[in-house]
């Protein structure tokens, strides 16, 4: 089975399959941890955190909201520049 951040393929219809995965997800040993914050954590069988914010992710390290906010003003600005 795929780990949690592989669903290429796997999820063809997600509308359908999602609760599949999910059952497929709790019967493997995975859970959910800190489910009472605002940004729980997807636990492995082995207990660890998966790293779900690194799919397809530009960076190596999540980026903080300061930083994330002005590299997308910067990106909307030169789109509005391609546009005119």
């Amino acid at each position: 089975m795929a780990g949690p951040t592989e669903l290429d393929g796997i999820l063809p219809d997600a509308d359908v399959n999602l609760r599949e995965y999910i059952d497929q997800l709790v019967e493997e040993g995975y859970s959910v941890g800190g489910a009472d914050r605002p940004d729980p954590q997807l636990i492995d069988p082995g207990g660890r955190a998966v790293a779900t914010w690194r799919e397809d992710y530009p960076y190596d390290e999540l980026l903080d909201r300061d930083t994330y906010e002005q590299e997308k003003y910067l990106l909307q600005v030169e789109l509005l520049k391609l546009q005119y």
